[in-house]
């Protein structure tokens, strides 16, 4: 459709007579028929309220018809939405499908109907599921560049579903394989097809990651809030960190890092020093959590870490500089168990 078509098609949904729409936009009835001929086109000027009185936007308004308007689109999907709601799935794929062969190219309109169809009888195998399927495929891989990748998981778990590995796996390989999607997807596809212990890994590695970015986000979040001067929100994001390491078992010293990252907890006592000397060894406490229980973690290097983090104690318990709220009977024993620590470690590697 070009515009003309398009005035003339939306006025007659409106019921809407030409000396209507003339009145309303305060022209003359020959202007608007001249512009559903297409012997002339609306003004800039006349481009807003007529598009107002269509209930469309300008860009609707514009569009040369191979796209639906967004009002169509959020009708369409609706209708389809409810029809599906009562469970008439056969209705809803030909009625999804009469709109699909109106506009052909509507990227939009095939997206919501096809992943609405198929989402719906997930497990199922008829002709039509089949046919959608099929159409969705085709989608995905046309327009790759162009598409959500919410699509693609939508499609592989179809797959899944009706146990179609083979697809599954070709829809799969289409993500980049740095996107966190793929990991979720490819841990999917290895329980699917029994292949645990691979399917295991690959939840685990996802687990860890995640906490590795959880925490960084609530630092980030703990360090803006300290900014704005909310010690309140600071002190808050602290407590949530700290749910977290615990949560996804990181281990005591990670925790209690995150307790004395807190702006009103005083980091320079000898309590609080003593159990964060005290929890070192559970740095690496979890690589022996069930969480992680199939990943493999190195940890020699971790040995080397705790002597770092021994030495930089010991250092600023050194540095007379530093200004810890310790007496010098305190500080020596801090001093004692920190070299003991670090002669058991020179020991063990050697």
């Amino acid at each position: 459709m070009n515009l003309a078509e398009t005035i003339n098609k939306l006025r007659k949904q409106k019921g809407l007579t030409q000396k209507e729409v003339a009145r309303a936009l305060n022209i003359s009835p020959t202007a608007v028929n001249k512009w559903e001929k297409g012997t002339t086109s609306p003004d800039i000027d006349n481009l807003l309220p007529l598009s107002r009185l269509l209930n469309v936007s300008v860009d609707d308004l514009l569009k040369d018809g191979s796209m639906c308007t967004s009002e169509q689109l959020r009708t369409y999907v609706l209708e389809v939405f409810h029809l599906i709601e009562q469970d008439s799935f056969l209705q809803a794929f030909n009625l999804a499908t009469s709109y699909l062969d109106d506009y052909p190219n509507d990227l939009a309109l095939q997206t919501n109907l096809l992943s609405m169809l198929l989402t719906s009888h997930y497990g199922r195998q008829s002709v039509e599921q089949h046919e959608v399927a099929k159409s969705m495929h085709s989608l995905v891989t046309n327009n790759f560049n162009e598409i959500d990748y919410s699509l693609i998981e939508v499609l592989m778990k179809y797959y899944l579903s009706i146990e179609d590995y083979s697809r599954a796996e070709e829809i799969l390989e289409l993500l980049p394989k740095q996107s966190p999607l793929y990991s979720s997807l490819k841990a999917d596809f290895h329980r699917s097809i029994g292949d645990y212990p691979t399917a295991y890994k690959t939840y685990e590695e996802i687990l860890y990651g995640s906490q590795l970015m959880i925490n960084n986000i609530l630092i980030s979040l703990k360090l803006m809030a300290e900014n704005e001067g909310n010690e309140n929100m600071a002190a808050y994001y602290v407590k949530k960190r700290i749910e977290m390491l615990d949560a996804f078992e990181i281990g005591k010293f990670a925790q209690l890092g995150a307790l004395l990252d807190d702006p009103n907890t005083d980091l320079m006592n000898y309590q609080n020093i003593k159990e964060l000397l005290h929890s070192i060894p559970t740095l690496d406490s979890f690589v022996r959590s069930k969480l992680y229980s199939h990943m493999t973690f190195n940890i020699e290097e971790n040995h080397f870490l705790y002597q770092q983090i021994y030495q930089d104690f010991l250092a600023d318990l050194t540095d007379e500089e530093q200004k810890f709220d310790l007496s010098d009977e305190e500080r020596e024993k801090l001093i004692q168990f920190i070299e003991l620590e670090l002669n058991k470690l020179s020991s063990e590697n050697n």
